[in-house]
C-alpha cells in the first residue's frame, strides 16, 4: 500500500470503496418505503395487540417496535452515508480538475 496522502486521495481503491458505499445507499433508498411500511404495520399490530390483550407482554411488543424502528434508522444511515460519499467523489474529482 505506502501511498503519499495524495496518492492514497486519489487511488482506485479509495474510489471503489467511495463509488461502493454511493451504491449502497442507492440501493437503501429502495429499501425505504419497505421499512417505513414495516414500521407502519408493527406499530398498527402493536396497536391492535395492546387493544384486544391488556396483559400482552409489553417488553416484547416493544421489541417489536424497536427492531423495525431500527432497522428503518439503518436504512437511512446508509442513505445518508452514500450521499456523504458521493459529495467526497465529487470533490476529489472537481479537485483533480482544478476546478
Amino acid at each position: 500500500m505506502g501511498y503519499t496522502p495524495e496518492q492514497y486521495r486519489n487511488s482506485r481503491e479509495r474510489l471503489e470503496i467511495l463509488n461502493a458505499f454511493i451504491q449502497n445507499g442507492e440501493d437503501a433508498k429502495t429499501i425505504r418505503d419497505f421499512a417505513e411500511a414495516i414500521v407502519k404495520d408493527t406499530g398498527n399490530e402493536v396497536n391492535e395487540i395492546l387493544l384486544k390483550n391488556t396483559k400482552a407482554d409489553l417488553n416484547v411488543l416493544r421489541g417489536y417496535l424497536r427492531g423495525a424502528i431500527l432497522f428503518q434508522q439503518k436504512v437511512e444511515a446508509t442513505i445518508q452515508m452514500g450521499e456523504k460519499k458521493r459529495q467526497k467523489l465529487k470533490e476529489l474529482k472537481e479537485s483533480e480538475r482544478g476546478v
